[in-house]
């Protein structure tokens, strides 16, 4: 009895949390429906996770909760258009110890089976999203409504699927399953095909075999009492939608070499290809255009190059001609990958953006930088929303701020591109995030332009998938430079890289030796006081919270 009387009461409560109205009004707001088309001190009315009414003259139903966005900036939610947010990272698997070739009992490394050689084209990338993880939040606080995630894996691993970032369950989130197979030029592991040539090898050889059992499959309908029947085969009949032509591949690329690969091994087999995670499509430019080939531009910038301090040119007379020479190729390299949207942009290409590889944190900061570098407002705008709901044939539902679209929209304070314009409001699907704005810094707290002393000795705990880890982070600060060294009583002493400190953020490297596999790990550290709180990123193995305290001197 006692039991069924909790259980009324927490329902009770469930329903009064539960909105008693799913009717919003956003007033007297600047609607930047579409690039180039913006309405004034409007308004729009949401229904039922619809965009009911917009416009200037628009009566507000008496059912309405009108939202705090006076004055504010309203856009379509953004597309990502190839992710891996809302699909967990899997663990460390050390099962298999190094690079080397792995040896299993039975198994010929010449000829593994698909699922160690990253064959895996019948996975569906629905099946594998979680309302659990982290990133969900972390990017639909930057805009991001809606994201075509993939699989994680190795050279096929699987299909994808558009995903609105709000819903208690997978099922409620995604909306369109099968929009894509995803491949990569990724090697497999100590057994075949481990290089690059014999990935391409095996992608041709998996493209005719598929041909081969469809051919036999159509034959065997015609002719089912005079012919064997075709033997199932999962992984090449998940390739018919391929190489009939109905399903794009999604084809990640990681520098010109492999655009060249791609695109070469596309025009010999036929299948359509979006060329995705672009980092030098300048050099291809007038054959992306001229073949139309859809692309997504990598939003993984190099690292900023740090500005010339005083000294720096009386110093560069020392140095040989050589070394100039190779600094000027290295930000020759750097100011063209920075503005290789607005490269792009400007030979009237239309591209979308890839989040993949790319830190949330680090997002509005790439496409400052990429503004900065000659991209236009109304050129983003495009690859965050037009561009991508084009691309995937959602363009009746999303993408721009219109009667009878899916309530996905982003708010800021000011205009999204501006330097200091914040997301007050994220509507995804009809559901409403609200955000509080940044507080300001008390007068003497650090900021970017004053670094936080960060010297001593910190007692750190990382949170991570195999237990929590305790050590030592001690950081040396001289010159504005930051050294240091990270410990713990397992790995012993490792020297930090790369370290760089803006204000109160601490970022470093330091290597990591996963079973005899080199990795890097990335940290991500905020000092208030005594205490930082931050991330450590491994790869694709995703984020781990880390948290800190400083020991007495």
């Amino acid at each position: 009895m006692m039991l069924m009387v909790i259980s009324v009461q927490a329902q009770s409560v469930d329903d009064l949390l539960k909105p008693v109205t799913r009717t919003y009004a956003l007033k007297n707001v600047t609607i930047v429906q579409k690039p180039g088309q913006v309405i004034q001190n409007g308004t729009v009315i949401i229904k039922d996770g619809l965009i009911h009414a917009v416009g200037t003259n628009v009566t507000i139903p008496a059912n309405a909760e009108v939202l705090e966005t006076d004055s504010m900036f309203v856009y379509a939610g953004f597309i990502d258009a190839l992710s891996h947010v809302g699909i967990p990272a899997p663990k460390p698997d050390n099962t298999q110890g190094g690079r080397g070739r792995v040896r299993i009992p039975g198994v010929d490394a010449g000829n593994p089976p698909p699922a160690l050689a990253g064959v895996a084209p019948h996975t569906n990338a629905a099946d594998k999203v979680s309302t659990e993880d982290k990133e969900i939040a972390a990017f639909r606080k930057l805009g991001f409504t809606t994201v075509h995630v993939v699989p994680r894996g190795q050279m096929l691993p699987g299909k994808g699927a558009l995903v609105i970032l709000a819903g208690d369950n997978a099922e409620e989130m995604v909306l369109k399953q099968d929009v894509s197979t995803f491949a990569q030029l990724s090697t497999a592991r100590g057994v075949f095909p481990n290089t690059i040539m014999g990935v391409m090898s095996k992608y041709r050889e998996l493209y005719v075999q598929a041909q081969q059992l469809q051919m036999h499959h159509k034959a065997y309908e015609k002719n089912m009492q005079s012919m064997t029947r075709p033997e199932r085969d999962q992984e090449l009949e998940a390739l018919f939608p391929m190489i009939n032509g109905e399903q794009p591949v999604f084809f990640m690329t990681s520098g010109v070499k492999d655009l060249y690969r791609v695109m070469n091994l596309q025009g010999e087999l036929g299948f359509k290809v979006v060329l995705a995670g672009v980092k030098q499509g300048w050099h291809l430019a007038d054959q992306i255009k001229s073949s139309n080939t859809p692309i997504l531009l990598t939003m993984d910038l190099p690292k900023e190059m740090k500005e010339e301090k005083k000294g720096d040119k009386a110093k560069k007379k020392e140095k040989d001609a050589e070394v100039v020479a190779l600094e000027k190729r290295k930000k020759k390299a750097y100011d063209e990958h920075e503005a290789q949207a607005a490269t792009m942009a400007k030979a009237g290409i239309a591209f979308g953006f890839t989040t993949m590889g790319t830190k949330s944190g680090e997002v509005k900061k790439s496409l400052q930088r990429m503004m900065k570098a000659g991209l236009e407002d109304s050129q983003a705008l495009a690859a965050l929303t037009t561009t991508p709901a084009a691309m995937f044939g959602v363009g009746n539902v999303m993408g721009t701020v219109e009667k009878g679209k899916i309530a996905n929209l982003v708010i800021s304070d000011k205009p999204y591109f501006a330097e200091k314009s914040n997301v007050r409001m994220v509507i995804a699907d009809g559901h409403v995030f609200k955000y509080d704005a940044p507080k300001k810094r008390p007068a003497g707290a650090a900021s970017g332009g004053k670094a936080t002393k960060v010297d001593g000795a910190w007692s750190y705990t990382i949170d991570s998938p195999m237990g929590k880890r305790d050590g030592t982070l001690t950081l040396t600060m001289a010159n504005g430079e930051v050294t240091g060294e990270i410990s713990d009583e397992e790995e012993g002493g490792t020297d930090i890289n790369n370290a760089e400190l803006e204000g109160n953020i601490l970022m470093f490297t330091m290597p990591f030796d996963m079973g005899g596999q080199s990795a890097t790990l990335e940290y991500e550290l905020t000092f208030e006081g005594d205490a930082f709180e931050g991330t450590v990123s491994v790869g694709e193995f995703g984020s781990f919270e880390i948290t800190g305290t400083k020991k007495p001197q």
